[in-house]
């Protein structure tokens, strides 16, 4: 009986200087959870946003979609929240982003004349339109950046990652203009 005693006082014991830190992990979640980004896609992702064109003479080859970028809003705040643990960790409080537009005209060169070759590696400009705030009180973004990727043939990918380095250059505009 004293033995079972003992193992309760121990246990009690353990639990006592395990809380503070449980509660600081709860608390340290809860700040994190705050800081999801807040993002949304300003027009239907079936919309074109520009040709696609192939082979060395860039011929055309169809259209580009919102989809072929994003997959939904779900989508671009996982993104933006993966562009913002990269890097410079300033504080962005509680950013809402909103995509305004897309416009691209990409090529994939390396594609073929036979259709043989990369179609996903796409070379040229895409265009993006960003509203943003930090500020949690505002019910819309307020702010509007543009961004602009130019990709030669060397540094071709797929629209997804094409996304992904607008998302990241846009987060280091809004870090630069925080004060």
């Amino acid at each position: 009986m004293n033995m079972r005693l003992d193992h309760r006082i121990l246990i009690g014991g353990v639990v006592a200087m395990l809380l503070p830190a449980l509660s600081q992990a709860a608390l340290s979640q809860a700040a994190a959870a705050s800081a999801v980004p807040r993002a949304s896609i300003a027009f239907p992702l079936s919309d074109v946003v520009g040709p696609v064109r192939a082979g060395l003479l860039c011929l055309p080859n169809g259209n580009l979609h919102g989809r072929d970028f994003l997959r939904s809003d779900a989508d671009l705040s996982v993104r933006l929240q993966d562009v913002m643990a990269e890097g410079d960790q300033t504080d962005l409080g509680t950013l809402t982003i909103r995509l305004q537009a897309l416009s691209a005209k990409l090529c994939a060169k390396s594609w073929g004349v036979m259709g043989i070759g990369d179609r996903k590696a796409l070379s040229g400009k895409a265009e993006f339109a960003f509203a943003w705030s930090t500020d949690p009180t505002q019910s819309s973004p307020d702010k509007v950046t543009r961004i602009t990727v130019r990709l030669g043939k060397g540094q071709a990918m797929p629209p997804d990652e094409i996304m992904q380095e607008a998302l990241r250059r846009l987060v280091v505009e809004i870090r630069q203009q925080l004060p």
